[in-house]
């Protein structure tokens, strides 16, 4: 189905979205625009993990390769906590200044909390070579 060249690049891009939403001063800068460099937003980092990446589809997959374990089960929590709080962070979105009510909202917190797992848990699983 996938070439092993595809899973590697797929899982370092799924990688990359995680870690940007993993760091939430990062995420205050580009969604409010206070970088010169790069204008981002709420939508455009779901978007990247989700419609560019296929996020979902990456989480059947990797269960299919490597089975559940810890990194499913944080890449599912992950996923679970963002569809059952993702309507409420679009409207806040709409908002003047929503970008700060999400940043502080306690469930978006945990995500940025998720990420930062999966990305540690990643760095140690590389040297076995899989996510």
């Amino acid at each position: 189905m996938y070439t092993e060249d595809i899973i590697i690049s797929w899982e370092n891009n799924i990688l990359l979205a995680i870690k940007d939403l993993s760091d939430l001063q990062n995420q205050n800068k580009t969604w409010s625009g206070k970088d010169s460099n790069i204008c981002s937003s709420f939508t455009e980092t779901i978007a990247l993990l989700y419609d560019t990446f296929d996020f979902e589809e990456f989480i059947v997959l990797y269960k299919e390769r490597y089975g559940k374990n810890k990194m499913y089960d944080m890449l599912l929590n992950l996923d679970q906590l963002i569809d059952n709080n993702k309507n409420i962070w679009y409207e806040l979105e709409e908002i003047n200044d929503g970008y700060l009510k999400i940043l502080n909202d306690k469930n978006w917190v945990k995500v940025t909390k998720i990420a930062t797992k999966i990305v540690n848990e990643y760095k140690i699983k590389k040297t076995n070579n899989k996510l």
